[in-house]
């Protein structure tokens, strides 16, 4: 047995070598600037919690608590992109925490594609053809728009290849590998991960058992967000917002995120941008993010040309089980409407996914634009699958360019280099932010507690929530706080853990006035105001 895991590692070496190698520079095209500059932070409202909750599993956390958020309590939580996470690991002890969080991007993308190359090539028996589809998988417009988004818990093809793959080859263990790995990047990897391998394995017993396994383990894992019982910053985006698919997105580079989203750079643009160093900037108010935009797009030389290798190999078992994976997964992301613009008027219709409304958990899955993953990975494969190699290649760059230039993707990555005020610069220590989520974006507060590498205490509010579609807030009065205590009692515990220092933004503390706590001592600088806490709170 050791003697042919050993000629294998020899045989495989060379070649598992390039491939890192590939991939790697592949990682680093998606991920630019980023990817040459790991100081750099990414312009959207998803990074910071995702980097956050890295390093918060370097300091011995768990997928529970994040101690780093309303400390010293910490708040409850569950994590996404668990293999990311898992990546991350490797660089939290010996970087800074933003560039940590950048380098275990990067290797997450680059095993994906070194796994994904070994998986395709066994089901292709090409090695061109493998590299290609590997390569295509990772740059399709999804992917894409998914990492400008910092929603790297959609980005699993990997896993979901994995599943598919082991299915054909009756592979139980690494099926299982393949479910828990969709299932813990993302509740939606997990349902595109189980409908693969009930199309697949129907007929298997392991299957339906590893099937049982996974879905009870995420239930569990997720039960709390069903509840509404987490960190507002993760809590899932209300009903009202437009998260679904829209047909004419599918086959047109059409930005259509919530309130118009952020008008996306043109091709020419892209190329300008590619040689603009970035800059810099104080993180204070005025620091802002980019808009999520949900696009729809799935490429229009991916569907000509995927679906053109796909009818050539028909009569293959395993591409009708996937492009029928791909149809279903289409149809469920259009979400509770189906939507279509005709000469300026804009239908809808009533559509497959409302039937949800009676499903605990799937009720609260209304970003169904993700699984829009399903139906990219299936077309790379279709790319990769199409006639001569010459025509192949082309085709390859091809479906790439139109990935990273012309996709309603955030690409190249939006990013700044951040700058920290000197009156909070020199803090080292834990430290009360005012006000605290809804009120002041989540964003915000965790990115003050990732660039200051400090816990950040919070009084969070009972009943909290994330502002809705239009930015309205509920009207919270502050009574308790999640574990039931009152602003006087929560004050007191926060000055007995020797945290003294509260900062607000100083616009903030200009158009507010007064706090509803008790400090002293306060200084305003150009950013920040800074308080001392003291014991007693006035009754609010």
């Amino acid at each position: 047995m050791w003697l042919k895991i050993f000629r294998f590692i020899r045989i495989q070496s060379p070649l598992f070598c390039g491939l890192t190698l590939y991939f790697t520079v592949i990682s680093m095209v998606l991920r630019y600037p980023t990817s040459i500059n790991p100081s750099l932070v990414p312009l959207d409202p998803n990074f910071p919690l995702h980097a956050l909750a890295g390093l918060d599993l370097s300091d011995g956390g768990n997928g529970f608590v994040n101690t780093r958020l309303e400390w010293p309590d910490g708040a409850p939580i569950r994590y996404l992109a668990w293999p990311l996470l898992f990546a991350a690991q490797f660089f939290e002890h010996s970087l800074e925490p933003i560039p940590a969080f950048h380098c275990g991007i990067l290797l997450w993308l680059t095993m994906q594609g070194v796994l994904m190359t070994y998986l395709f090539q066994d089901l292709l028996q090409d090695r061109l053809r493998a590299i290609s589809a590997a390569t295509l998988a990772l740059c399709a417009p999804q992917v894409l728009i998914a990492l400008g988004n910092a929603q790297f818990e959609n980005v699993a093809p990997a896993f979901l290849l994995l599943i598919g793959w082991a299915c054909l080859r009756e592979r139980k263990g690494w099926l299982l590998i393949g479910l828990l790995g969709a299932c813990f990047s993302s509740p939606y990897m997990g349902f595109l991960g189980l409908l693969l391998a009930l199309i697949m394995g129907y007929n298997n017993k392991w299957t339906w058992i590893h099937m049982g396994v996974t879905s009870l383990s995420i239930l569990w894992y997720y039960h709390a967000v069903t509840d509404g019982n987490i960190h507002e910053s993760t809590q899932p985006a209300p009903s009202v917002m437009a998260e679904s698919a829209n047909l004419v997105g599918v086959v047109l580079p059409v930005n259509i995120a919530e309130n118009g989203g952020t008008t996306l750079p043109t091709m020419a643009e892209r190329l300008r941008l590619l040689g603009q160093s970035p800059t810099s900037a104080p993180f204070d108010d005025t620091w802002f993010w980019v808009m999520v935009t949900a696009s729809s797009f799935l490429g229009i030389a991916w569907i000509i040309m995927g679906v053109l290798g796909l009818w050539q190999k028909r009569k293959d078992p395993i591409v009708w089980n996937l492009s029928l994976w791909g149809i279903l997964t289409l149809v469920c992301s259009f979400g509770d409407q189906f939507m279509i613009e005709l000469g300026g008027n804009e239908y809808s219709f009533p559509w497959i996914w409302s039937l949800t409304n009676y499903l605990p958990g799937l009720s609260e899955m209304n970003a169904t634009h993700r699984f829009l993953m399903a139906p990219s990975l299936v077309l790379a494969l279709g790319v990769a699958c199409v006639g001569h190699r010459m025509f192949l290649v082309l085709g390859t760059l091809v479906c790439i360019l139109e990935g990273l230039l012309i996709s309603p993707a955030h690409w190249p990555i939006p990013s700044k280099r951040p700058t920290m005020p000197q009156e909070i610069a020199f803090i080292e220590k834990p430290v009360v932010f005012w006000p605290p989520p809804p009120v002041i974006s989540s964003y915000k507060v965790t990115m003050t507690s990732l660039l200051l590498d400090q816990p950040i205490a919070l009084f969070s509010a009972q009943q909290a929530s994330m502002p809705d579609a239009k930015g309205n807030i509920p009207n919270l009065k502050l009574l308790k706080d999640r574990n039931g205590r009152s602003l006087e009692e929560w004050t007191s515990t926060i000055v007995e853990s020797d945290i003294n220092n509260l900062i607000q933004y100083r616009s903030f503390h200009e158009l507010n006035g007064q706090l509803p706590l008790k400090t002293h001592q306060r200084k305003c600088y150009p950013s920040y105001c800074i308080s001392l806490l003291v014991h007693d709170a006035p009754e609010y």
